[in-house]
Parts: structure tokens; sequence; C-alpha cells
């Protein structure tokens, strides 16, 4: 949810803290779509609707809420300038 929340607000990758997060010294865009295609494609995503289900405000519809959706989303993903 919150990757879909992220980017319908444009909100850009910081490259740089994920390096730093993940203790990866030389990481590129590509790589990092890769790592969450490869995320979604074994994310169980019906157990993903039931945990947001909870959070959800009214009546919103959780059927986008799938691996081609999310994986479609993914070529979205920008970088931000900060460093």
């Amino acid at each position: 949810y919150d990757f879909m929340f992220y980017l319908s607000h444009e909100i850009k990758l910081n490259l740089e803290y994920i390096k730093s997060k993940l203790g990866i010294s030389s990481l590129t865009l590509n790589q990092v779509k890769e790592m969450l295609i490869d995320r979604f494609n074994d994310t169980n995503f019906d157990s993903v609707k039931d945990d947001v289900r909870a959070f959800v405000i009214g009546n919103y519809d959780l059927d986008s809420f799938n691996k081609n959706n999310f994986i479609q989303a993914v070529e979205l993903l920008q970088i931000s300038d900060y460093r």
C-alpha cells in the first residue's frame, strides 16, 4: 500500500538512502526495480489485502492490489535529486 501511495504522490526514491540501508555501494534504479519485481512476484496479495483492509477508510476497492498492477507501477519509480 505504501509503495502505491508514494507513487501516486510522485514521491521519488532516494537512491543514496536505499544504498546505505541495504549496505550496497553500487546500486542502480534498474536494480531496485528488479528487486521490487522479485518481491512482488513472491507476495501473497490476498494476504496484503487482508492486512490493508483495516486501514482503508470508506469503501476503497482493493481489487487493484494485485501482482500485475504493482509490477506495472514499478516503471513509474523515479530517483530524487536529493543527495
